[in-house]
């Protein structure tokens, strides 16, 4: 019975062998078939770094429409009232009194630029979002400086109409080589000159505050004798100019400066 069984089986195996071989290279034909007409397949790793770039686009495209949102939003829109002084822009108002000055918005900004011409001071303060804005109105180093020419003011009052800058917005800044406190008879009077000077430019400028630093004693003199040549000072240059607001910036107490604290102005 036994080797019936095995000779049965030996028998049959050629059929079992072809009918399996067959059956494994129709299978494997039906793969390469179907691998021939398969189209290549995008790894996963190529289409993730698809999809993250599509989207780092979209949030830089996203970021680059909030920031000019940003932008527009920070400009200054402050409100212009006409005057019918001769004597100042149309477009621009000058405030006489300083009460209204103190009790107005607080406007923020920064000294800018005046490279290229007065004019640019404005654009500037723009860039960096500036409602208010100070500036040299000359060479904040050097005694002598050219006249303001008409040209330069008109540029200068039409770019403050257009970008919205009343003259209270506007703090010009005195030249560092003044000292109106000086006990030296020369440096007192050249900066009284200059002191007259710049107000005068602001008067063109149509602008009405102007600020600078007080002085020193240099060691010579004492703080009150000092003051007083401060204070003789201001008023010669207002009797010679008709508006502009001397604003009195206090310093750092280095050296022999005056206005270290704001007290010394109140003794």
């Amino acid at each position: 019975m036994a080797a019936r069984a095995v000779d049965d089986i030996t028998s049959r195996a050629p059929e079992v062998g072809q009918i399996s071989g067959s059956t494994s290279t129709a299978s494997f034909a039906g793969k390469k078939e179907k691998a021939g007409t398969r189209k290549p397949q995008k790894s996963k790793a190529t289409k993730r770094t698809r999809d993250k770039s599509t989207t780092d686009q979209a949030e830089n495209e996203q970021k680059v429409s909030t920031l000019k949102i940003t932008e527009e939003k920070v400009k200054p829109k402050i409100k212009r009232v006409k005057t019918n002084d001769s004597d100042v822009h149309p477009a621009i108002k000058y405030e006489d009194n300083i009460q209204s000055l103190v009790n107005q918005e607080k406007l923020v900004g920064a000294h800018v630029s005046i490279g290229g011409g007065l004019h640019n001071a404005v654009a500037e303060a723009m860039a960096i979002g500036a409602k208010a804005f100070g500036l040299f109105l000359r060479s904040q180093r050097q005694w002598k400086s050219k006249p303001l020419e008409d040209k330069a003011a008109e540029l200068f009052k039409e770019a403050c109409a257009k970008a919205n800058f009343s003259p209270h917005s506007i703090l010009p800044h005195g030249i560092y080589l003044m000292n109106c406190g000086s006990p030296d008879e020369e440096t007192l009077s050249k900066s009284r000159s200059t002191l007259v000077d710049e107000l005068q430019r602001c008067e063109k400028l149509g602008l009405c505050l102007y600020n600078f630093h007080p002085g020193s004693t240099c060691g010579k003199i004492t703080v009150e004798e000092s003051i007083n040549k401060i204070a003789e000072s201001i008023n010669l240059a207002h009797k010679e100019t008709k508006y502009v607001i001397t604003v009195l910036e206090n310093m750092s107490c280095q050296g022999n400066t005056v206005s270290s604290i704001f007290l010394c102005f109140f003794c």
